[in-house]
């Protein structure tokens, strides 16, 4: 079962939110895709969008340091003035 990183639980984000940019990489690298039936999709992209509500600082750290291929998944479930444009553009 997904639990919402709103939660707070500390067994999945860890430690001062220690596995949060992991878990946005399997975010990243299962929705869209076969690997989840429509139901989890749908649920990790709720769980993807509540995640934007982190301070937007946070959030832009953790966008960047995703690989693209997940940064390409998960944009069109993202707001896109919390993505950061690549610095000349």
């Amino acid at each position: 079962m997904l639990v919402p990183p709103c939660s707070n639980n500390p067994h999945i984000l860890g430690a001062n939110n220690k596995n949060l940019p992991r878990i946005a990489a399997i975010f990243g690298t299962i929705v869209d895709t076969d690997a989840v039936s429509a139901a989890t999709n749908q649920r990790v992209i709720r769980i993807w969008q509540q995640l934007q509500t982190i301070p937007q600082p946070m959030f832009q750290q953790l966008w960047t340091i995703l690989p693209l291929q997940c940064r390409q998944r998960l944009a069109k479930h993202t707001n896109p003035a919390l993505i950061p444009t690549p610095a000349g553009q």
